[in-house]
């Protein structure tokens, strides 16, 4: 099926495309029907599921409603032969299912649950005292992994020092790590640059500086570039690599920290919210470890 040339500087970047393309394919799987066979009653009752089994948040459902609508306005559009020999191939033509009438509006300019709230300042020493105290048990029950268990106690400080998405921590790379003039006491340690910043739908990735507040966040930083990256045997460029030589995984940080929040006796899927955690005392100072 043809159409008309739509190439551009505009378009959708590789990892939105899969994402979307793997929503239209939940819908189909979800309904068993092709997408021209798609009805409302399927949308209500795929969005119904969402909310009511999945319990996913009404800003996922809502970007899943997105997505379906954008497949379906596309392929709806009289520019394109889509429905034309949809019609003539299958006797049945794409209609849209996203409509006023089932989706959900963007009414609130917040829609955090209600269960996220900040960290108290005992909940953070206990967390960062309790990565810190990983490494020593590695360490002594003689098994491996004590260098991983150090990336991860830096990196989870590093995510509270500098309020960094996933993303934008695992990818920082020594050079990010840069003086600031105004705060020389930071030493080489006053600004870090985040170069894979999340960005708008379809655009580049944002790049910002963040400054750096608290002395102990320069010295952690300072200490693991200079003490533990030299214990991956070869020059390492990356902030927080893995033994292989890659970057570590989202997914692995996530279920460290869930592992930590369990052992800590937090409640099973208990969530926090990254930039609302109040600012900790001088005494609130994760001891680095070498």
């Amino acid at each position: 099926m043809g159409g008309p040339d739509c190439s551009g500087p505009n378009d959708f970047g590789d990892g939105t495309i899969r994402s979307r393309r793997s929503i239209v394919m939940r819908l189909v799987d979800f309904s068993g029907h092709f997408p021209w066979q798609w009805t409302l009653g399927d949308a209500d009752e795929f969005f119904a599921h969402a909310r009511g089994v999945k319990n996913l948040s009404h800003s996922t459902v809502r970007t899943y409603q997105g997505a379906i609508k954008l497949f379906c306005d596309f392929a709806c559009n009289p520019q394109y032969d889509w429905n034309e020999n949809c019609a003539r191939l299958f006797g049945s033509v794409f209609a849209q299912v996203i409509t006023e009438l089932n989706r959900i509006p963007h009414s609130q300019p917040l829609e955090a649950r209600a269960a996220k709230r900040p960290f108290t300042r005992q909940e953070l020493q206990q967390l960062f005292d309790l990565a810190d105290l990983e490494v020593d048990r590695v360490l002594n029950s003689g098994r491996k992994g004590a260098l991983a268990a150090l990336r991860d106690a830096v990196a989870f400080k590093a995510f509270y020092s500098w309020g960094l998405r996933a993303n934008e921590l695992r990818h920082l790379q020594v050079v990010d790590l840069s003086r600031n003039h105004r705060a020389p006491y930071f030493g080489d340690y006053g600004i870090v640059r985040v170069r894979w910043g999340k960005p708008h739908r379809g655009s580049a990735k944002k790049q910002r500086s963040v400054l750096t507040v608290w002395d102990w966040s320069a010295e952690m930083m300072k200490d693991w570039v200079g003490n533990g990256l030299v214990h991956y045997g070869r020059p390492v460029s990356d902030v927080f690599p893995t033994t292989a030589g890659s970057l570590v995984t989202e997914t692995h940080l996530l279920q460290r920290l869930h592992q930590l929040l369990d052992e800590l006796g937090f409640p099973p899927g208990w969530t926090c919210t990254r930039s609302a955690a109040p600012t900790p005392p001088t005494s609130l100072r994760p001891k680095a470890t070498t």
